[in-house]
């Protein structure tokens, strides 16, 4: 439920006006898979709906749009095995529980391979990135990957309590990283105003993860 765009609230429409108003929900998560139905109604400012004609035939107080199939997928409670565990929350929302990564050792223009193991604490009715960096001695940022979790597939939106989520991704290192050991930091942020989950303990807006060595590539 929301009020029309305030760029065009209805105490400033006339007779005849065009509006066009974009609205935009999220499915709740845990929501079964099937047929449902779109429906649009309004409401007065007390709540009150307002009566809906078609064709001038009355058509209660609600119009059915356009049906919608919701699909759902797995959902996984147990914890798998990982290679390194963590157990670091992001405020209240999201636990980190550990990642894998297939070396902490890479050359200048290769790639790192990590997985997250994520868990929900709580329902997010915000949609939330994760951000990878890799820094240098100096805290500047020499490599970075953010992505929605699971390459996008995995919207916190859709994350249900307590359920855990696999979140591969892949850094790609520039070929003029100078050799030498680099730290990887993870967060979360949210997408609509980039304000950062604090990590805890502690309160930073991020996780020192672990050390990376990179040497030199070819080019170098």
């Amino acid at each position: 439920e929301t009020p029309v765009a305030p760029t065009s609230p209805t105490s400033t429409w006339q007779t005849g006006d065009l509006v066009r108003d974009w609205l935009t929900f999220n499915v709740p998560p845990g929501l079964s898979a099937g047929p449902y139905t779109l429906r649009l109604g309004w409401v007065t400012p007390e709540g009150a709906p307002l009566a809906v004609r078609k064709d001038w035939l009355a058509a209660g107080d609600a119009l059915a749009l356009a049906p919608v199939q919701v699909h759902d997928r797995e959902h996984r409670f147990e914890v798998p095995p990982m290679m390194f565990r963590q157990d670091v929350d992001f405020g209240d929302r999201a636990r980190l529980l550990g990642y894998d990564a297939d070396t902490l050792s890479v050359e200048a223009g290769g790639r790192l391979d990590l997985t997250l193991y994520w868990q929900s604490l709580a329902e997010m009715d915000s949609s939330f990135k994760v951000f990878i960096h890799l820094v240098d001695g100096d805290g500047r940022i020499v490599a970075q990957q953010d992505s929605v979790p699971g390459g996008g597939s995995l919207p916190t939106t859709g994350w249900v309590a307590t359920e855990v989520l696999v979140d591969p991704h892949k850094l790609t290192l520039s070929t003029e990283i100078p050799a030498g050991e680099y730290e990887i930091r993870v967060g979360l942020y949210a997408e609509s105003d980039g304000a950062r989950l604090p990590a805890m303990p502690g309160g930073q807006d991020y996780l020192r993860l672990t050390v990376v060595t990179v040497g030199p590539g070819e080019a170098q």
